[in-house]
Parts: structure tokens; C-alpha cells; sequence
């Protein structure tokens, strides 16, 4: 009883993730942010423009081993957009580095998917996580057509 309970749950998970596709690398548009916080900006606000179903990705400059990361301020409901990311923590990417080099920064992506026309507006925190405040603030106005 249990094998074929085993099986139907087996079978329910295949048909489920049947019309599902991974999009690979390639097929992700990924707006890396380049410029840099500082000489007084605490503050970056960027604009981009996308289309319904095509998964995109913001990726943004993070070093965690000062105990600071980028994480996403949550609205109440996106409703052109949607993410699997449920802690709004992103991914974080190794960069490249030397041997011998520590403390490197990398990048911290985050993946959305738009599902519908509209606009969207993203923000993110760079803070420690046992910390109320946030050192910097980036938001990114999403334009889905």
C-alpha cells in the first residue's frame, strides 16, 4: 500500500512540473547594477523595461563576509510580477578570484518573472540582519509591455 502511494505521489510530481521549463542562463536578461554607492549616495534607482513571461534577473554588487546583503523589501502583493524567492535574499554569486584572496566582493540576483502588464516598483535593503537600519537603498521601477 505504501509502494503504490509512493508511485501516485511520483506520478502527481511528474505531471505537475510536465508543462513546467527551466530557463537556462541564456534565456535570463540579467540587469546588473555597475554603478557605485558612495561619495554621498546612499540612495540608486534604476528603470528597466521587460515583457510578460520572460524571466529576468537584478543582480547587484554584495560582500556578506562584512555581514551585509542585499534583501529585498517585500511589497504586500505584486501583481505583475512573481518570484520563488520567499526570504527575498536573492542568490548569492562567487565572483572570480585569485588564490589567496579573501573578502571579495560578488553579486547578489534576484530572480522575477513578470505575469502580466503593469508597473512595479522594487526595493531593496543592504543591511546586516541583526541590524534595524539599512546602510543603502535601491529601487528598481519595473515596466512590463
Amino acid at each position: 500500500m505504501k509502494i503504490i502511494a509512493f508511485v501516485a505521489a511520483i506520478c502527481a510530481i511528474t505531471l505537475v512540473f510536465a508543462g513546467y521549463s527551466v530557463k537556462t542562463e541564456d534565456e535570463i536578461t540579467i540587469f546588473s547594477e555597475t554603478r557605485s554607492f558612495g561619495n554621498g549616495h546612499n540612495k540608486l534607482v534604476n528603470k528597466i523595461t521587460t515583457t510578460p513571461e520572460s524571466v529576468f534577473a537584478i543582480e547587484i554588487f554584495s560582500n556578506p563576509t562584512t555581514g551585509y546583503m542585499w534583501k529585498q523589501i517585500k511589497p504586500e502583493k505584486m501583481k505583475c510580477l512573481a518570484t520563488n524567492d520567499t526570504k527575498g535574499e536573492g542568490y548569492f554569486v562567487l565572483p572570480t578570484v585569485p588564490k589567496g584572496k579573501v573578502g571579495v566582493p560578488g553579486k547578489q540576483r534576484f530572480f522575477f518573472t513578470p505575469i502580466q502588464e503593469g508597473h512595479e516598483t522594487l526595493s531593496f535593503e543592504y543591511k546586516r540582519p541583526w541590524q534595524n537600519t539599512s546602510l543603502l537603498l535601491y529601487k528598481v521601477h519595473v515596466t512590463i509591455k
